[in-house]
C-alpha cells in the first residue's frame, strides 16, 4: 500500500456489505425515479393535467431533476453498498412529507381542493416508508472510513442555510423561483426543498464521506438537468424570455441568475471531488478498497 492512501482510508469495514439482493433492489428503485424523471422532464398533456394545479411545464422540468437525483442518490448507494447514507433520504421524505400531509389534509378537509386524497394519501405513505428507512438505515456501519473534507462540510451547510431560506419562503407562498408558480404549488415545491436541506444536514452531522457522497452526486444529476432549459432562458433575448412559457409571463431574471449561480457552484464542487480531490476522487476511493 503505497504513501498515498492514508491507513485509516483502508481499515477493515466495521461490518458486513448489504447483500447483493438488497443492492439490485436499491438499483431498481434508482431505475424506477430515472424513467420517472423522464416522463416529468418531457411532460406531455396527460402529465400535466394529473398535477392538481394548473402549472407550467418548465416546473415539471423542475420535478424532473428532482427525481433524477433521488435516482442518483439511490444508484450510488446500490453500487457503493453504504446503505447507511440512506438514513438522510428517510430524514428528507418525513421532513418534506409530514407538513405535506398536513397541507394536503387541510385542503381536503376545508373543501378548497377534496380531490386530493390520492394525494393526501401518497404523502402519508412516503412519509411512513420515510421513517421506516430511517430508522432501518441510520445505525448501519459506514465501510469507507474518509472523513467529510472540509470544502464538501462547508458547501454543504451553505447549501443547508439556501434551503431552508428558499423552501420557508416558498411554503409561506413567496415567488422565489424565476417562473411564477401556483400558490399551491409553491408551499409543496418549499416542503421539497426543506426536505433536501434535512438530507445535506445530516450528511455534515455525519461527518463521513461516504455519507455524503450521494447527496453530492445527486445534487450534480439535479444540476445537469436544469442547466439546459435555465440557461435557455438566461441567453434568450427579451421577447423569447418574455413568452417563453407561451402567456407572455416575464421571467425573473435576478432569481435566475442566482439560481445558476447555485447550480455552477454545486456542479463544480461535485466535478472537484470525483475528479481532482485526491481523497475523493472515484479512482482513488477505489484503489484504496482494493489495497
Amino acid at each position: 500500500m503505497g504513501d498515498s492512501v492514508p491507513a485509516a482510508w483502508v481499515q477493515p469495514p466495521s461490518g458486513p456489505r448489504p447483500s447483493l439482493a438488497v443492492r439490485a433492489l436499491a438499483a431498481g428503485v434508482a431505475l424506477v425515479f430515472a424513467l420517472l424523471s423522464l416522463v416529468l422532464v418531457g411532460a406531455g398533456p396527460r402529465v400535466t393535467a394529473a398535477w392538481p394545479w394548473p402549472e407550467m411545464s418548465i416546473s415539471f422540468v423542475f420535478l424532473g431533476a428532482i427525481t433524477a437525483s433521488v435516482a442518483t442518490v439511490w444508484a450510488s448507494v446500490a453500487l457503493s453498498g453504504e446503505f447507511a447514507a440512506l438514513a438522510g433520504v428517510g430524514l428528507n421524505i418525513v421532513v418534506a412529507g409530514v407538513p405535506a400531509i398536513v397541507f394536503l389534509g387541510w385542503q381536503v378537509a376545508t373543501g378548497a381542493h377534496a380531490d386530493l386524497g390520492l394525494a393526501l394519501a401518497f404523502a402519508i405513505a412516503s412519509s411512513a416508508f420515510g421513517l421506516w428507512l430511517w430508522r432501518a438505515t441510520r445505525g448501519l456501519p459506514v465501510h469507507d472510513p474518509r472523513p467529510l473534507p472540509r470544502t464538501v462540510r462547508v458547501a454543504f451547510f451553505a447549501f443547508v442555510v439556501t434551503l431552508v431560506v428558499a423552501g420557508t419562503a416558498l411554503a409561506v407562498q413567496r415567488q422565489v423561483f424565476p417562473w411564477r408558480l401556483q400558490p399551491s404549488s409553491a408551499t409543496l415545491f418549499g416542503f421539497i426543498f426543506l426536505g433536501a436541506a434535512a438530507f445535506f444536514a445530516n450528511a455534515v452531522r455525519s461527518g463521513r464521506w461516504a455519507v455524503a457522497a450521494p447527496a453530492l452526486w445527486g445534487f450534480l444529476a439535479y444540476d445537469l438537468v436544469l442547466f439546459v432549459p435555465y440557461g435557455r432562458l438566461l441567453f434568450a433575448d427579451t421577447a423569447a424570455a418574455d413568452d417563453f412559457y407561451g402567456d407572455g409571463q416575464r421571467v425573473d431574471m435576478a432569481s435566475l441568475a442566482v439560481y445558476l449561480t447555485v447550480l455552477a457552484a454545486s456542479t463544480m464542487l461535485a466535478l472537484h471531488a470525483a475528479l481532482v480531490d485526491p481523497a475523493t476522487r472515484l479512482w482513488r476511493a477505489r484503489d484504496a478498497e482494493h489495497q
